[in-house]
C-alpha cells in the first residue's frame, strides 16, 4: 500500500486525466481474470509485456481504431527501455515491442517497425490493410500528384520496405500522412497549410482558434469508460462532425468488445483473425472478399 501511494503521488504531476487514464487502464486490465488462450503460448512475463505494449499503443495512441475500426494507420515512437523511469508517461519501449515483433501472423494487418515520420528514431506502425488501400484509392489523385502513378492494391504492402520511395515521400508529407492517420481530409489540409504560414499573425491566430479543440477533448470524457477509450487526438476543424461521429460509434463497438473479457485475449484474437470486422461496410466487404481474397484466406 505504501508503494502504491508513492507511485500515485509521482503520477499526479502529469495531470488528473493522465493519472486517471493510467489507473483505469490498470483496473480494466486486471479486472478480467481469464488467461489468454493457450494457443498463444505466452509466459507470464510475455503477457505482462504484451499488455503494457498494447495498452499504450491501442488506448494512448488510438491504435484500437485501426484494429477495430476504419482508421487506416496508427504509429508510435519506440522509446529505449533503459531510459525509462517511473516519472515517464506510458509508452512503447524497445523491450515490450520485442515481445510482439514477429510473434503473430496478422492476415488483415501489418504490424511493422520503420523510421518515425515526425521525429528521429524508429516507430511501430499498425496498418489496417483494407482501410489503407481504400484511402489510397479514394485520394488517388492527391497521392499521385505528389509521388507519381501507383497501384493502391500493391503499394500498401510496400510500407514494409524502408527504402520505398513512395512511402518515404508520403510519410514526410503532413497532409498525406494526416489522411492516412484517419484525421480527415479537411483537417489534414488545413493543419498543413496553417503550419506552413507560422509567423503570420492573423493566420496563426485563426489557426490556433480553429484547432483549439480535438476529438478527445478532456471535457468530453465524463465516464471512466470514456477516459479509458479516448478518441484519437488531432487538430479538428469544427464542421467535420461526421468524422467525429464515426469515431464515437467505433468507440462504442470497441468498448463492447472488451467488456467483461480478457484484454489481451480480445486484442490478439482481433489482430490474428481472418474474420471480417463486425458490421463491415459494403465497400470493405467487397475489398476483403474479392481484391485480397487470396492473400487473406490463403491456406483456408
Amino acid at each position: 500500500m505504501q508503494n502504491l501511494i508513492i507511485i500515485c503521488k509521482k503520477l499526479i504531476k502529469f495531470g488528473v486525466l493522465r493519472f486517471g487514464l493510467i489507473i483505469f487502464i490498470l483496473i480494466f486490465f486486471t479486472s478480467c481474470q481469464h488467461s489468454p488462450p493457450h494457443s498463444y503460448q505466452l509466459t507470464v512475463d510475455e503477457q505482462s509485456a504484451l499488455k503494457t505494449f498494447f495498452s499504450t499503443f491501442l488506448f494512448e495512441e488510438g491504435g484500437a481504431y485501426t484494429l477495430f475500426g476504419e482508421k487506416p494507420i496508427t504509429f508510435d515512437v519506440i522509446t529505449d527501455a533503459k531510459e525509462m523511469g517511473i516519472d515517464d508517461k506510458p509508452c512503447v519501449t524497445d523491450e515490450n515491442w520485442r515481445q510482439v515483433k514477429g510473434r503473430f501472423k496478422t492476415p488483415l494487418y501489418l504490424l511493422i517497425e520503420r523510421p518515425s515520420p515526425l521525429t528521429e528514431g524508429r516507430a511501430v506502425f499498425l496498418i489496417n490493410i483494407a482501410a489503407t488501400t481504400l484511402i489510397l484509392k479514394k485520394h488517388y489523385w492527391d497521392f499521385k500528384s505528389f509521388v507519381g502513378d501507383f497501384d493502391p492494391f500493391q503499394i500498401v504492402f510496400e510500407i514494409e520496405n524502408e527504402q520505398s520511395i513512395f512511402w518515404k515521400s508520403v510519410l514526410s508529407n503532413e497532409y498525406l500522412l494526416g489522411i492516412l492517420l484517419g484525421f480527415g481530409e479537411s483537417n489534414a489540409w488545413l493543419f498543413q497549410h496553417c503550419k506552413n504560414v507560422e509567423g503570420e499573425g492573423k493566420i496563426q491566430e485563426f489557426a490556433s482558434t480553429l484547432f483549439q479543440k480535438t476529438p478527445s477533448s478532456n471535457a468530453a470524457a465524463k465516464t471512466k469508460e470514456d477516459i479509458l477509450f479516448l478518441l484519437p487526438c488531432f487538430g479538428c476543424f469544427t464542421p467535420d462532425t461526421q468524422l467525429l461521429k464515426q469515431y464515437e460509434e467505433d468507440r462504442e463497438r470497441i468498448k463492447n468488445r472488451y467488456k467483461n473479457r480478457d484484454f489481451l485475449e480480445v486484442t490478439l484474437d482481433r489482430l490474428t483473425s481472418k474474420d471480417l470486422p463486425e458490421n463491415p461496410d459494403k465497400k470493405f466487404k467487397e475489398l476483403y472478399l474479392e481484391v485480397y481474397k487470396d492473400y487473406f484466406f490463403e491456406g483456408g
